[in-house]
């Protein structure tokens, strides 16, 4: 279906095109972070609803937030191998789609009072399959760049990439100017 080359770019393209993709899904993540921690009591209502608050809480922060770190790994042997045997960029195209595509049907998901035990389960699978996403748009769009990058401009390619996730709070400030929630993207 995709071939890693459908048209050949320019240097200078493929150069743009990668960094632009790690600053718009480095700033979506960030921005995912942020917006994920001030809507952690809402969520907590909507799809783990316990009567003991300490047991919602962990199964929030601990099972929906928590689960999207630790399969990043995963993602990365996944994506890097795809990147290595097919091309970073197909690698990049996909699990930009995975992450948007999760994204998306978490939008969608029934809450706990219309699936029951079903809406949880599916917001973990999301939230899975986001992480995988993520672990290989990391390191996979920052190769991609920096291959294409000659040596000498390399550290400030880098430094703009990586600039994404400053990107991302902003929308935050925008929206709460005390900005309590943005330091829970520090812990």
């Amino acid at each position: 279906m995709f071939s890693s080359t459908p048209r050949q770019l320019t240097l200078r393209q493929s150069l743009l095109a990668a960094i632009s993709t790690m600053l718009v899904w480095g700033g979506l993540e960030y921005y995912d972070i942020i917006l994920f921690a001030s809507l952690a009591p809402i969520l907590e209502a909507y799809f783990f609803p316990s009567k003991i608050a300490i047991i919602g809480a962990i199964e929030t922060w601990g099972g929906a937030f928590a689960t999207t770190y630790f399969v990043r790994p995963v993602g990365a042997i996944i994506f890097g191998w795809i990147g290595d045997v097919r091309g970073r960029r197909l690698a990049t195209i996909l699990d930009a789609a995975l992450v948007g595509l999760a994204t998306l049907l978490i939008g969608l998901l029934p809450t706990y009072g219309t699936a029951g035990v079903l809406a949880p389960i599916l917001l973990y699978l999301m939230r899975t399959l986001q992480g995988i996403g993520l672990g290989g748009e990391a390191g996979g769009g920052a190769t991609w760049a920096l291959e294409l990058t000659p040596r000498n401009t390399r550290p400030y390619i880098n430094g703009v990439m990586y600039s994404g996730a400053f990107l991302g709070r902003v929308p935050n400030v925008i929206r709460d100017p005390k900005c309590k929630v943005s330091n829970a993207a520090n812990l």
